[in-house]
């Protein structure tokens, strides 16, 4: 008997159409984020491959200078992720330019450290406002061009760190993470009787200038009770191979392409992480959290009421 595992990138490719494909060269991509980083990458590959391509960045002029000028293949959008008017009118020139859009990355966002304690109020709502609420309002606006066509795919970018965050010092940005995550789960499910997909990507560390100070924050009222910290999550980072095997931003942008191009939805991932650091951080939080299930269920799990105290009383509200 043959136990050897499937492979689900050969599995793929006998499912999707050809990337010469002109009808599939046809499809829109709106991607957000797009001045640095996997969004970049992810940009250029597209363009390299034929693909029509709608990016986002705060200075169109950025986009610019990485990508080129509008073309019949390519519009640059200059878009404050932050500014909810700027993000419906972005969706809707892209509309009126292109006439369409299939897919969507909502990859913009930044990385704020620093613990619970030495981060304000300001510095947290300025990180949710960006990673969270600019994704939510990117998907406020697109849904319903989306449902119109009966058709799309939506990856929203996570991170490992919305999974799993072992890593003193990051509270706020995987708490915006663990936002989108459980935010997607369920917008998956909102859009699946109108035939669009929606994908979870949560990748480890990539080789891009998302740690450079462009991206990454710190807090503007350090304690120096806890001056370790930035250590010990370096350390940890060490630990689980972040910095020894740092993910190549081109075989990311290669696996997006081959996810968008399955024929078949059942092989679409729900969620997905992305490099080796993040499948060890993954599988770590699952052993450990398997390890605690099995270890109170036999406790925590008997808090039934009495069968003769049961009352049912659910509604679900709407208005009228």
């Amino acid at each position: 008997m043959n136990m050897s595992h499937s492979n689900p990138l050969k599995e793929s490719a006998m499912l999707m159409m050809p990337s010469e494909d002109q009808e599939e060269l046809s499809k829109v991509w709106f991607i957000t984020g797009c001045s640095k980083g996997l969004g970049l990458a992810l940009s250029q590959h597209l363009l390299e491959k034929g693909y029509r391509v709608a990016s986002t960045s705060r200075y169109k002029s950025e986009l610019e200078k990485e990508l080129g000028p509008d073309s019949k293949q390519f519009l640059g959008v200059q878009m404050d992720i932050t500014n909810e008017k700027e993000i419906k009118s972005s969706i809707d020139s892209v509309m009126k330019y292109f006439g369409r859009i299939d897919f969507v990355v909502n990859n913009a966002a930044y990385c704020q450290l620093g613990t619970v304690e030495e981060l304000t109020n300001q510095e947290i709502q300025s990180n949710f406002l960006v990673n969270y609420y600019g994704t939510v309002n990117v998907l406020r606006h697109v849904s319903p061009i989306l449902r119109s066509q009966k058709s799309g795919h939506v990856f929203n970018v996570s991170s490992v760190a919305g999974f799993t965050n072992p890593f003193p010092g990051w509270s706020s940005y995987a708490a915006t993470k663990h936002a989108i995550d459980g935010m997607t789960e369920c917008y998956a499910e909102e859009m699946k009787i109108f035939g669009v997909r929606v994908s979870l990507i949560s990748p480890g560390a990539f080789q891009t200038s998302f740690l450079s100070t462009d991206h990454c924050k710190v807090p503007s009222q350090p304690n120096e009770a806890y001056a370790e910290c930035p250590k010990l999550a370096h350390d940890y980072f060490t630990s689980m191979g972040c910095f020894n095997h740092m993910g190549d931003s081109k075989k990311y942008s290669e696996l997006i392409v081959q996810i968008a191009n399955i024929q078949e939805t059942d092989k679409v991932p729900k969620q997905l992480f992305v490099g080796a650091d993040a499948f060890k951080l993954a599988r770590a939080k699952i052993d450990s959290m398997t390890k605690q299930l099995d270890y109170w269920e036999p406790i925590a799990s008997k808090m039934d009421l009495d069968s003769h105290l049961i009352k049912i009383n659910y509604s679900y509200p709407r208005d009228e």
